[in-house]
Parts: structure tokens; C-alpha cells; sequence
């Protein structure tokens, strides 16, 4: 009777495993067997306002130009678009005006490429959920070209598997080595955020003010820094302990930090090594994070042993027991607690298969063009086809913005920073660094104003404004600060035009368009000193300076005073270059490289 349940099972299995193939193979061949002479653009959210919504209008244009037969459709998520809308928003927004009204294709499994359906496996959640996106896209309608112009490259496979040529333009790798190194070493993006940097400001106020700080408040504060990362603030502590107790045979509170998220490892070992070699100061209480440095752990664990040998009648003792114990007494009271990072290794060993993974996908691509040197890198080192690669730089609208005069109105010098609310675009930063310009101003310094313009795409984006304004208020600025949404792009262009200076502050950013409308409109350029912005814009035009470069609050707020006290003949000067430079980067020159690039494949692709 089992053995009959058991096959009925494994044929009804076996028989819808069948089933399904054999849909999927026909869908596949009808697909191949009808594929029109056009253009897919898979790009399912068409109201991002960013970056890379330029980039589809000014490709679909591009199309348009060099193959006037082929149409152009785009597979979008916005259930409220259309072929009119569309191109009213191409032209409103980005003043591209497209030479015909692209075709629709409405995608309804949008809801498996948001970030909200994966809270645990995010990307590869994402990246799987584009196959069923892409399959749903492709089974409505069939190009012979398939054109992403949003980075899920998941979708390649299925496109090929459909027979269509897949053309892709990246503005970013999903996965990039520099992520993996940033696993490797624990070090953390975006997820540091005020309300954190707040409560570690917040306790050490709070430590600051007991009178006489015990053995456990210490304990406490200095394991809180390392394991917060604050490595250097938990060393500065435990020296402070170690001077206040001169004279002490026993210090009672001590943290040896091997801990990797904090990064001074080599402190901890030059304090294990002290240790080790003058058994009499050693400690009462001691508390071990061992993390990535195994060898490091190896030679705690042999000074334990040797403190065990040494003073047999070492009591094992808990952070609750500690002020209970004698600071007097010659005994050692360990709490050891050994963490290896096992989820640092699996976090290693997923992004290094998910890397594998979109390594061989990305490899499908009959063409990738990247938008700067940063990206290219990384994509030939993870796809592997150097070959198939092209760097396009993104379309800027300098043209229009290079009319605008440099001159800027002397009463109110205003800051503007142009850019998706998004967490990775760091505007925390920018408001902190703009308060702490603000508090260094000259007397006879005029007060700037600060103009934050962005784009949001859902309630999350949202919130996260609603957080920025609070943070304004928070920091007593909220006066000097205005905040502008979802504005079109000719009210955009009269803000560029009045302020004297531009803020972008992403960590890694692949190229930074709106540093380039920045450098375009006459605005000096103050931008993070990674990827983009320092290795393709912000570089010297003729040997003169065109902006500057920076990491942390201090360098921002250092750079904002350095325009603000600049000579108008010397910004003048810079903002010159500037947009000198930006002119490498237009949408004219967009054109023509996009156009050179994509030629061999539609010259010679035949149904």
C-alpha cells in the first residue's frame, strides 16, 4: 500500500514536471517564432526621475535616429503609463523629445523585484524575482533586441533563451568586489545611521557624568565601542583606565581588541603582548572579541592557559558577579568570549557564489555598455567578456545648462544637492556638514542656503524625506535648509542656475550625473572622494581645479567654507573649468557613442 502511495506521488510529480516543461517550451517557441522587429527596454519603473531614466530616454532617442524601422517598447511596472504619457514625461522631465511615441508593455509581477518582498536575501531575491519579471515581459511581446536599461541582469539568459540579441547598458554592478571586501573586513554602508550615531554620543554623555565611574560602567562602555566598531574611541578609554589606575596591582576592566569590525587589531595584540610579559598587571576582568583573526585568538587562548598555570586559583567570574570582588585581590576574573564570525563567513561565501552567479549571467550580454571607468572595471573582472564591453558615459544635459550665466546673485550664496532620496545618497551627511559650516562662519560671512531636490519613488523614499527635515529641525537649521520633490526639469535648471555650489556625498557612486549638471551650470562641485566623481569628473581641465573631493563631515564642511571665502574672480575661475569639463560628458556625445556602439549588432542581425 506505502509503495503504491509512493509511486502515485511520483508520477503526479513527475507528470506536472512535464506539464510544466512542456508550457514553458511552448511559450518559448512562439515567442521565438513571432519576434518583432523592435526594441524592449526593460525598464520596469519609469518614474524614478534618476540617473538612469535619462539614460532610457536618450537611448529610446538614439533608436529612434539610427533605425527609424524598428520600434521601440517599453516594459514598464507603471500601470499608469502610456505611449502619450511617456513621452510628455521624456520631454517634461529630461527635455529629451523622442521622435515618436514608444509603444507599452504593462508588467504585473512587479512586486518580485521589490526590495520589501525579500527583508532576508535581498539581491538574490531580487535578481531571481527579474527572471519571472523578464519571462512575463518577453511572453507578451518578443523583440529582437532586448535593451535593460536598469541592471538586472538575471534576465539575460531568458532573453537569449526567447532569441532575442541582449544589449544592456549598466550603471553599476549588482555586486561589486568592493562589496565582498567590505563583508571581509565588517565594515558597514548605510546602515550607521543618526539615530545610532546618536546613542553612542548619547551614553558616553551619560558615562561621562557619573562621578565616579565603576568597574561594570567601564566594562560596558569600552566592549560597546568595540563592538560597535568605535575601535579607536574603546582604546582611548581603556588608556584613560590604565593611567587612572597607577599604583594598582590588579586593573580591573580590560578589553583586548581583536575585534575586526573595529580594525585595530594590532593595538589589541601590542596590549596582549604587555600582558603576556608582566603577568603582575594583569587584570580583573578581561573580555576577549576575537573575530576574523583566528591567530590572534590562538594566542589568547595560550595566555589563558599560562595564566592557569600560573594562578591556579582563578576564579571564573561574570560581568554581574564583578562588583562583588575585591579590586585587591590577586586573582584573575576572565569572561571569554571567542567569536569566530561564522556569519561573516557565510555572508563571504554567499556574496562570493551570488558574484559566480552574476558573473555567468552578465556573460550573456551581446553588449554592455558601462557608464564610467569605475564600472567598467568591475563588470570585465566579474562578466569576463572585455571584449563585448563599451563605456558610454551617461547623457548630461549640459547643452542646456552651459547657457546659464557663472555669475550668481552676491546676497545669499545657496548650496543645492540634486539627488533621489535614497540612503545610499547619504543627505544625513550633507546636513551635518552644512551645520558645522554654518557654526564655523566668519562674522562678515553672508549665511548660505541649502536646497535639497529629489525624486520619491514610494513611502519609503518618503519617510526618509520626512527623516531629513526632522534632522533640519534637530540641527537648528531648518531655516536655512528647503527641500524640493518631484520638480520638473525647467524649474530644476533655474535652481542649478542660482547656486554656487553642488553636494553629492555616495560612497562608491559609479558616475555622479548630477556632479556633471553641477560642473555644466556653473556650480562648484563639492563630491565623495570614491569611484565616479574622482576617477572620470572632477579632475583638473587644463591643470586648473574644477571642485573638490570628500570623505567625512569635516572635509564637507571644510570644503562649503572654502567656496563661501572664495574671491568671486577665483570661483569664477574654477566654475569655468568646470563646466569646460562637463562638456566631455553631454548628451550629444552620449549620442554618437551609444549609436557607434550598438551599429554592429543591428546592421547584422537577420529574423
Amino acid at each position: 500500500m506505502e509503495n503504491t502511495f509512493l509511486l502515485a506521488v511520483f508520477s503526479l510529480i513527475t507528470s506536472l514536471l512535464i506539464y510544466i516543461l512542456t508550457i514553458t517550451s511552448l511559450k518559448i517557441i512562439n515567442g521565438r517564432r513571432t519576434r518583432q522587429r523592435a526594441v524592449g527596454f526593460f525598464h520596469p519603473y519609469t518614474n524614478d526621475g534618476g540617473g538612469g531614466e535619462r539614460v532610457l530616454w536618450c537611448a529610446v532617442k538614439a533608436i529612434q535616429e539610427e533605425s527609424p524601422d524598428l520600434d521601440c517598447v517599453i516594459y514598464t511596472g507603471d500601470h499608469d503609463s502610456s505611449s502619450e504619457s511617456l513621452m510628455s514625461r521624456a520631454l517634461d522631465r529630461f527635455g529629451v523629445k523622442l521622435l515618436s511615441r514608444p509603444k507599452v508593455v504593462h508588467l504585473y509581477k512587479r512586486k518580485w523585484i521589490e526590495e520589501t518582498s525579500y527583508p532576508r536575501f535581498t539581491m538574490i531575491g531580487q535578481s531571481f524575482g527579474s527572471v519571472y519579471l523578464s519571462w512575463e515581459a518577453l511572453c507578451k511581446f518578443t523583440p529582437l533586441y532586448y535593451f535593460d536599461t536598469s541592471g538586472y541582469a538575471f534576465t539575460y539568459p531568458v532573453a537569449r533563451v526567447f532569441g532575442c540579441k541582449v544589449i544592456c547598458y549598466t550603471h553599476y554592478p549588482t555586486i561589486s568586489l568592493d562589496m565582498i571586501s567590505r563583508v571581509r573586513d565588517r565594515s558597514s554602508m548605510y546602515n550607521n545611521d543618526a539615530s545610532i550615531a546618536k546613542s553612542e554620543s548619547e551614553a558616553e554623555r551619560c558615562f561621562s557624568q557619573k562621578p565616579m565611574p565603576n568597574v561594570s560602567s567601564l566594562t560596558v562602555m569600552i566592549t560597546g565601542y568595540g563592538k560597535h566598531g568605535l575601535g579607536d574611541e574603546a582604546i582611548r578609554l581603556f588608556d584613560k583606565l590604565l593611567s587612572d589606575s597607577a599604583g594598582v596591582d590588579v586593573i580591573y576592566s580590560v578589553v583586548v581588541l581583536a575585534h575586526s569590525h573595529s580594525g585595530p587589531v594590532e593595538r589589541g595584540r601590542e596590549y596582549l603582548s604587555r600582558f603576556c610579559g608582566d603577568i603582575g598587571l594583569m587584570l580583573g576582568y578581561c573580555q576577549v572579541l576575537v573575530d576574523e583573526d583566528l591567530k590572534l585568538g590562538r594566542e589568547v587562548h595560550d595566555l589563558l592557559l599560562r595564566l592557569d598555570s600560573v594562578i591556579p586559583e582563578a576564579s571564573m567570574c561574570g560581568v554581574d558577579d564583578i562588583s562583588d570582588c575585591s579590586p585587591r585581590i590577586h586573582k584573575v576574573l576572565l569572561d571569554i568570549t571567542l567569536l569566530f564570525g561564522w556569519l561573516s563567513r557565510c555572508k563571504i561565501f554567499y556574496y562570493t557564489l551570488f558574484s559566480w552567479m552574476y558573473g555567468f549571467v552578465g556573460s550573456c550580454a551581446h553588449l554592455a555598455m558601462v557608464n564610467s571607468s569605475w564600472t567598467q572595471s568591475h563588470i570585465e573582472k566579474l562578466w569576463k567578456i572585455p571584449n563585448r564591453i563599451m563605456r558610454v558615459y551617461p547623457p548630461c544635459d549640459t547643452s542646456g545648462l552651459q547657457v546659464l550665466p557663472l555669475e550668481r546673485p552676491a546676497k545669499t550664496p545657496i548650496f543645492i544637492s540634486v539627488a533621489q532620496f535614497r540612503p545610499e545618497k547619504a543627505h544625513p551627511l550633507q546636513l551635518e556638514a552644512f551645520s558645522v559650516a554654518i557654526k564655523k562662519l566668519d562674522a562678515d560671512m553672508p549665511r548660505p542656503l541649502f536646497q535639497f531636490v529629489g525624486s520619491c519613488r514610494n513611502k519609503f523614499d518618503e519617510d526618509r524625506l520626512q527623516k531629513l527635515q526632522d534632522k533640519a529641525v534637530e540641527l537648528k537649521i531648518d531655516g536655512d535648509v528647503q527641500f524640493y520633490k518631484n520638480v520638473m526639469y525647467r524649474d530644476l535648471v533655474k535652481l542649478l542656475g542660482g547656486s554656487v555650489a553642488g553636494m553629492h556625498s555616495m560612497v562608491d557612486e559609479h558616475f555622479g550625473i548630477s556632479v556633471v549638471e553641477y560642473m555644466a551650470a556653473g556650480a562648484i562641485p563639492i563630491a565623495h572622494n570614491s569611484a565616479g566623481p574622482k576617477m572620470d569628473i572632477v579632475l583638473e581641465e587644463d591643470g586648473q581645479q574644477t571642485g573638490f573631493l570628500a570623505q567625512n563631515v569635516e572635509e564637507y564642511a571644510d570644503a562649503i567654507l572654502k567656496v563661501l571665502r572664495m574671491p568671486e574672480t577665483e570661483r569664477l575661475k574654477m566654475a569655468a573649468a568646470a563646466r569646460k569639463r562637463a562638456g566631455r560628458f553631454s548628451e550629444q556625445r552620449f549620442f554618437e557613442d551609444l549609436k557607434a556602439a550598438i551599429r554592429p549588432i543591428l546592421n547584422h542581425v537577420s529574423r
